[in-house]
């Protein structure tokens, strides 16, 4: 199969094969900003084509990533809710309960706890809140490192729907000894078995210089001399 982009009409072919499709990437050289294109699907032979598909995009570094699924004219701008098309074989009508199922799906997983990573001189706790992912590890560099020591997280097993900061079946957590004080880390969150993002934390209170990784920071390195904190 090929894709043929319509807005400059050309072509280009899938690359590679994950466990959801046929993989592509498309490159759009242009003066300015499009916000949106054309694009179908077809046969070489033009013989089998699918729906011609308006696709939004978007400014900043927002992902300009989509789903489309053979027989389906909806574009999917995430895998959660491609996996709910009634045209998917591999459909999983529980897929997208975020969206689809917002008040039950906050009853079920929310939690109420701290969240980010808790120092201590002794050890630091790191905990991530990622309910729908197969499995986390924390990615934790020593100083002027750029290779990472790979530790696994576990998943919380307390289910609890009507006292959440003891509902921890969505939280991924792991203690590490040391001082970890001015250490960068990164979680990698594994969508699918073998698919994976390595990201910063969504909890951060500091960041590397490029702002790509979290920084573990003791607390009171965080108040300016000459300053103190004052609870009224």
């Amino acid at each position: 199969m090929e894709v043929a982009r319509w807005l400059l009409g050309e072509e280009d072919h899938f690359s590679r094969e994950d466990d959801f499709g046929l993989v592509g990437q498309l490159t759009f050289p242009a003066n300015r900003f499009i916000d949106s294109v054309n694009l179908l699907i077809k046969a070489e032979d033009w013989l089998k084509k699918t729906h011609d598909y308006r696709i939004r995009r978007f400014l900043g570094n927002a992902p300009n990533a989509i789903w489309v699924v053979e027989g389906d004219p909806t574009v999917y701008y995430s895998k959660q809710a491609a996996l709910t098309s009634q045209s998917f074989e591999g459909r999983d009508q529980y897929a997208f309960d975020m969206a689809l199922r917002g008040q039950e799906f906050d009853q079920k997983w929310g939690f109420q706890g701290w969240l980010g990573h808790k120092y201590e001189k002794g050890s630091t706790e790191f905990r991530l809140w990622e309910p729908l992912d197969r499995r986390v590890q924390l990615l934790l560099f020593k100083k002027g490192s750029k290779k990472s020591k790979v530790i696994k997280m576990s998943r919380g097993t307390s289910v609890n729907k009507d006292r959440h900061e003891m509902n921890t079946h969505g939280v991924w957590s792991v203690s590490v000894p040391g001082d970890l004080d001015g250490l960068a880390y990164q979680f990698r969150v594994y969508h699918e078995k073998s698919f994976y993002q390595d990201t910063r934390d969504p909890y951060s209170i500091a960041l590397s210089l490029n702002n790509k990784k979290s920084l573990v920071v003791n607390p009171e390195r965080l108040v300016p001399k000459g300053y103190q904190k004052v609870t009224r």
